[in-house]
């Protein structure tokens, strides 16, 4: 299977996709005044691996690549609405 083509439809959701996700998290973290750290080893995932969530709201990081076990784990830990940051790609 190839990649898509930079700027092909696929890239542009994806990009969407992790940015919606980055942007609550963030907000979630920070409305409980974690650090990436301390809401890492909450949610049980490696604090890079958060950090490169959270980098996918700015533009030179296009997308990161969670596995449903770590949105699953964001989600439960954080409340996180798949449904929200889902959704915000239709508003765009």
């Amino acid at each position: 299977m190839t990649r898509p083509s930079v700027g092909s439809a696929h890239e542009i959701i994806c990009a969407r996709l992790s940015r919606n996700l980055a942007i609550e998290v963030h907000n979630a973290r920070n409305s409980l005044g974690y650090s990436q750290e301390q809401a890492a080893l909450r949610a049980g995932i490696a604090p890079p691996a958060l950090g490169r969530i959270e980098r996918a709201r700015f533009s030179h990081y296009p997308w990161a690549n969670p596995t449903l076990e770590t949105l699953v784990r964001l989600h439960s830990s954080f409340q996180i609405d798949p449904q929200r940051w889902i959704r915000g790609l239709s508003d765009e």
